[in-house]
């Protein structure tokens, strides 16, 4: 991809992992494969346990942005905690 290329992973999945604890091995590889792009992705992992809230940190911080998606507006309200 060319650099600063907007791109979107995940769109019929979610992060790398087992559904309950992220996989933060495989995230990091996304993470430095996004590298001088723009890339984002959801997650549904919730509730976000200190493992999965340090690997989304961690991602952010280096460039791939990970928004937390809601399934009702409550679940929304609740996820900025």
């Amino acid at each position: 991809m060319p650099k600063r290329q907007l791109w979107r992973y995940g769109q019929a999945g979610d992060l790398p992992g087992d559904g309950v604890r992220i996989d933060a091995d495989a995230l990091e590889q996304i993470v430095h494969a996004n590298r001088g792009r723009n890339g984002f992705a959801y997650t549904h992992y919730s509730p976000l346990d200190p493992h999965n809230a340090r690997a989304i940190a961690k991602a952010n911080a280096q460039g791939l942005t990970i928004n937390l998606s809601a399934n009702t507006l409550a679940h929304a309200d609740e996820l900025p905690d």
